[in-house]
């Protein structure tokens, strides 16, 4: 049998297992069998790593397939056999399923019982949150809200909360910085004479004017006025007078929704359920807190991530984090050149 062109980095994967190695491979390549023969060497070599290796994939199915193929190559030494029940203490799953697993068993210390279950449809429960005590204490800026809810109900604020992720909502709230409402200014667009559009541009004209007055005299249930017709210079003129507002109005929603949407994470916090981007937001808080993070970290995890291109920031982090030394500043790699990163030692990801 001819041998494969890339064979000496494949045994390299296979067999350095000090060395912390990211694998890129087309489909079909082979990154499956690579990876089950590294867990399959690792097992081998020090059967005490096996409570400590984590193998992480993006579906269940896939995490079966790999622990199968794993244990059969393991067992391909009949020495082996023994092995099995250490073999079964090591981790195959989803990257939920492991975050499920740390929260947990230290989700206490974010005051998340042990007995926490599953949320899949959360229709019914987020028609009691909307009902509950829980909304009307969620801390919403009040200038904000009625600046906001001159254009936009409270229905639909709330209909935008339930879209916003509480990794999402906490980025949203993460900036302390003042946002002062900008000026409304559409001087240009009311001077402009309108070219050959002049009757269309006046009628427009009129429609701002009649905004800008409501506006100014703090009327409710404005709509921001919309053209399609018009001189391209009115057009234009409308364009660039009404963003700075508009954007303005748009952070400032979103910001409301973001409070609201984390009063709702609460509110399923204090009900036993959880979403899976609750699991993930959850897990990565764990972080936060330093006696916890220093617990994990001892453990000196052994992690394998399959088709890492799936996982998103927060997810990577999270492995990331794991890995990373006793001590190291969370969020600091690989922002800061000088901060360590992963510990080397038998750590892979393959995308």
């Amino acid at each position: 049998m001819t041998a494969l062109q890339d064979q000496p980095a494949r045994t390299r994967f296979r067999e350095e297992l000090q060395m912390n190695f990211c694998v890129s491979a087309g489909a079909g390549a082979g990154k499956t069998t690579a990876i089950a023969g590294r867990v399959a060497e690792i097992a081998a070599r020090d059967p005490d790593a096996l409570p400590r290796l984590v193998v992480v994939t993006y579906t269940r199915s896939a995490a079966e397939e790999l622990r199968l193929r794993s244990r059969s190559l393991l067992l391909r030494d009949p020495a082996s056999a023994g092995l099995l029940p250490r073999f079964r203490q090591a981790f195959f799953g989803t990257i939920h399923s492991f975050c499920l697993k740390l929260v947990r068993e230290f989700g206490a210390g974010l005051g998340i019982a042990p007995d926490t279950g599953l949320l899949e449809e959360d229709d019914d429960l987020w028609a009691r949150y909307c009902e509950s005590p829980m909304l009307d204490a969620v801390p919403l800026d009040p200038a904000a809200l009625e600046e906001v809810t001159r254009f936009l109900s409270f229905d639909a604020l709330l209909r935008l909360a339930r879209k916003i992720g509480p990794a999402q909502a906490a980025r949203l709230l993460a900036s302390d910085t003042p946002d002062p409402r900008p000026p409304l200014d559409l001087s240009a667009a009311l001077a402009d004479d309108g070219g050959r559009s002049k009757e269309t541009t006046r009628e427009n004209q009129e429609m701002l004017r009649r905004f800008l007055a409501d506006f100014s005299e703090g009327a409710a249930f404005l709509h921001i006025p919309v053209f399609d017709r018009g001189s391209a210079s009115f057009l234009e003129a409308c364009r660039l007078g009404m963003f700075p507002f508009a954007a303005w109005l748009d952070r400032q929603a979103a910001r409301l929704a973001a409070r609201l949407a984390l009063g709702y994470r609460d509110y399923r916090r204090e009900q036993r359920l959880m979403t899976y981007p609750d699991q993930i937001a959850w897990c990565r808080g764990l972080l936060d807190h330093p006696a916890i993070l220093e617990s994990l970290r001892a453990r000196d995890w052994i992690i394998l991530l399959d088709e890492a291109q799936d996982t998103d920031a927060a997810m990577f982090a999270i492995l990331t984090e794991l890995a990373r030394p006793p001590g190291a500043a969370v969020g600091a790699w690989p922002d800061q050149p000088a901060a360590p990163g992963p510990r080397p030692a038998t750590r892979a990801a393959a995308t």
